[in-house]
C-alpha cells in the first residue's frame, strides 16, 4: 500500500504478508484496513488522506453507509468506522494503471514473511514510478 496526502505527496508505504486470504477481494479489503490503520497510527485524525484503489467494489463499500451485510461484513464495518473518524479523508477510485506503486508493493508482500514500512522516504522499489508522476 502507498499513502498519500491530499496533494498526493508520499507519506507512507508498507508491504507484507496477508494471514490466510480467503479470496482476492478479502486481501483487498484487509489491505485497505491496513492502510486506515497506519493513517491512525501516525498521524492525528484530521489530516487530509485521500484512499485510492483500483478495485471499484473496495471503493464503493468503504464509501457506504450504515451496516454492510456481505461476507466481508466485518472488514468493511471495520474500515467505515475509521473513515468515519477521519472527517477529512475520501475514498477515490483509480485506474489499474493509476496503482502500479502499490502492486510492485504487494507482489513483494507476496513473497516476504514480514511486513516492511517506510514513512516520509519511499522505498527504492516504487521511486522510479513517484518521480514518473511528478512527487
Amino acid at each position: 500500500m502507498v499513502i498519500r496526502n491530499h496533494l498526493g505527496d508520499f507519506m507512507a508505504a508498507a508491504a507484507g504478508p496477508i494471514t490466510r486470504p480467503a479470496s482476492a477481494i478479502h486481501t483487498e479489503f484487509m489491505a485497505a484496513r491496513q492502510a486506515v490503520l497506519l493513517v491512525q497510527h501516525c498521524w492525528s485524525e484530521d489530516c487530509q488522506i485521500t484512499f485510492e484503489g483500483d478495485v471499484s467494489l473496495r471503493m464503493a463499500a468503504m464509501k457506504g453507509q450504515g451496516d454492510d451485510s456481505s461476507p466481508l461484513r466485518p472488514i468493511v464495518n471495520d474500515l467505515r468506522c475509521f473513515l468515519a473518524g477521519m472527517p477529512n479523508s475520501r475514498v477515490s477510485h483509480v485506474q489499474r494503471e493509476g496503482n502500479e506503486a502499490a502492486h510492485r508493493l504487494a507482489w513483494m508482500g507476496l513473497s516476504s514473511p514480514q511486513e516492511f514500512v517506510w514513512l516520509e522516504e519511499p522505498p527504492d522499489l516504487i521511486q522510479d514510478i513517484l518521480v514518473k508522476e511528478g512527487l
